[in-house]
Order: C-alpha cells, then sequence, then structure tokens
C-alpha cells in the first residue's frame, strides 16, 4: 500500500484517537481535524520533512484507516398544521406592538451535564459502545430578544442550594443565576421570581414569549411594570417557540463540546478523565451561550415565521449579525 504524504501525522492521530476513544470519550471530526493540525504543526517544529500544505480534509482519516461516526445510543410528534398557522399570525400581529428589541423567548431544558454527545468516530468493526451513563441533570432557562442583541443571564437550577464546590464563593460572580430545589425543576415559585427579575432589567414595555408548562403559572398577582407575559398554545409550541427552533440545541452542541475538549485536555496532559462538578459545569454552561452566536438566534427566531413584516420600528441590520 503506498503511503500519504503524511504518514507520520496519521499514525500519531490514529494512535491518539485510539487512547481518547478507549476511555469511551466521543470523538467528533472537528476534533479530530483539530488534533492532527496540531501534530503537523509539532513534527514540522521537531524538523520533521513535511508538506506545508496539510489541511486535515473531511474523510482524510476515514480513508487511510476505516473511521466513520457511529451513534453511541427525537423526538416527532404529529401537530395540526392550522393550528400553528392560526397561532402564527395572532403571533405576528401581537409582536407588531412592540419594537423587536423589547421582545423575548425564555424556556427551559434539561441538561445531563455529565454526559458529552451520542455520536463518535469509531472503526467500521467497532460497536461504538459507551460507558455507564452519569445522568445527573440540571435545569437551564435560557432567554434572547427577537434580534438576538440581549441574551440574559442563565438561569441555572441544580438539587443542592449551596454545593461544596460553590463553597465561599459569591454566586453573583458567577456566569449564571444559580437556584435549586430537591428535584432540580422549575417550579412556579421560580417562575415568578425570575419574572419579577426580568422586570427589574426592562425599562420599556417588553413582551415575554413562553410556553403552557405547569411551572409557569399565573403571573396577574406580581403586577410587573413593563413585562408582558404571552403563553404559546400547547400544541405549537415546536414550531413556534425559537429556543425550540435550534437555540437551545446550539447550546447544547457547544456545551458538549467544551465538556469533550476538557476531557481530552485531562487525557493529553497524561491525567485521568473526572465528572464534572456544578462549578466546573456552570461555567461550561456560560461559555456555550456565550458561543450561541447572534445570527443563530436571529435565524431561529426568523425560522418560526412568528416575526412581523419589516417596518420602521421591524427593521434588523444584516451587518450586525456578522
Amino acid at each position: 500500500m503506498q503511503k500519504g504524504h503524511f504518514d507520520i501525522v496519521e499514525k500519531a492521530v490514529y494512535k491518539w484517537f485510539s487512547v481518547v476513544h478507549s476511555n469511551h470519550i466521543p470523538v467528533s471530526q472537528d476534533i479530530l481535524k483539530q488534533k492532527a493540525q496540531e501534530y503537523h504543526q509539532q513534527f514540522v517544529n521537531a524538523g520533521v520533512d513535511l508538506p506545508a500544505n496539510f489541511e486535515a480534509a473531511n474523510g482524510w482519516l476515514r480513508r487511510r484507516f476505516g473511521i466513520v461516526q457511529k451513534t453511541i445510543s427525537g423526538e416527532s410528534s404529529s401537530v395540526n398544521m392550522s393550528v400553528v398557522e392560526n397561532g402564527r399570525q395572532q403571533l405576528q400581529e401581537l409582536l407588531e406592538r412592540y419594537s423587536l428589541e423589547n421582545i423575548y423567548n425564555a424556556d427551559e431544558t434539561g441538561l445531563f451535564f455529565r454526559l458529552g454527545p451520542d455520536k463518535t468516530l469509531a472503526s467500521k468493526s467497532d460497536t461504538a459502545k459507551g460507558c455507564k451513563k452519569d445522568k445527573q441533570r440540571l435545569t437551564i432557562l435560557l432567554a434572547c430578544n427577537a434580534t438576538s442583541s440581549c441574551k440574559l443571564k442563565p438561569l441555572v437550577i441544580g438539587k443542592s442550594k449551596r454545593p461544596r464546590c460553590l463553597t465561599n464563593v459569591n454566586l453573583s460572580t458567577l456566569p449564571v443565576q444559580y437556584s435549586s430545589n430537591v428535584k432540580a425543576w422549575m417550579t412556579g415559585e421560580k417562575w415568578k421570581n425570575w419574572l419579577k427579575w426580568f422586570d427589574q432589567q426592562c425599562k420599556e414595555p417588553t413582551l415575554l414569549l413562553a410556553d403552557n408548562c405547569p411551572a409557569h403559572v399565573d403571573n396577574a398577582e406580581l403586577h410587573l411594570r413593563y413585562v408582558k407575559v404571552h403563553y404559546l398554545s400547547p400544541n405549537a409550541t415546536s414550531y413556534l417557540q425559537p429556543c425550540d427552533s435550534g437555540i437551545i440545541h446550539s447550546f447544547k452542541m457547544h456545551y458538549q463540546k467544551l465538556l469533550v475538549s476538557k476531557w481530552i485536555g485531562e487525557i493529553d496532559g497524561g491525567r485521568t478523565t473526572t465528572p464534572v462538578n456544578i462549578r466546573e459545569a456552570i461555567n461550561l454552561i456560560g461559555e456555550a451561550w456565550e458561543y450561541v452566536s447572534q445570527q443563530k438566534i436571529y435565524n431561529c427566531w426568523k425560522k418560526t415565521g412568528i416575526l412581523p413584516r419589516p417596518t420602521e420600528n421591524h427593521m434588523i441590520d444584516d451587518d450586525c449579525l456578522r
């Protein structure tokens, strides 16, 4: 078999991949390409005669060693599209009364903060076995506005009121708001507290879109000064809620990528991989939320079709999203 121009790089990367994979750590194509470029640069710096035009293109390792992506382990439901269209039209009429800067969507999601992706690269003959799943969970509330110019600090709900790793930590310095209850769930009380906090951040009439989950209780008694909450129809949230249209998914993808990078850093440093604690997870959550781009958020709002037709009060400069 004819050897490639980068045989020494390919062998080093495959050896590294075998070690990481044996530790049941998912490896994506992007991570593999990045590692290959790192090894190429290391060999060049060490004086090895290698071509300079190394790009680690998609599929190069698969062709050399037979590595493919596999699933280690979606949900869809039938929705009455007439209900969706009616809801979309009603929302367009409602949103016309507000500046896009003052239209927000908030939604919760469960995060198994110690679990990486369920897909990895593996040899074709490999069954891509996983290890026992650590399903410790946090609830994350994410919120952002329709122009993508404002991402609110995430609310993180854990089980412990003051985890040991947060002892002597000033919670106000965290990149998230932290709260707790015994099941790490959103409750009516926590929802009301968050609404009062959000109302304090606003200075103009503001519309908040939210689903009608049981924890999203009536807020009339709060007498919010600026915020009006509009609860979406339960049969159409998967189509009409921006957070469900890709924002939460993007956040989780960034979180998992950061988590896998942490594990790889431990292996590369000759250390044993360790589960993240609450404080580490909180830092990763803050970082992952920062990585969700303005363009991604705006595209998800646009995808729902609920934004009103552009007017003088509803114009967005595309240049600011680049």
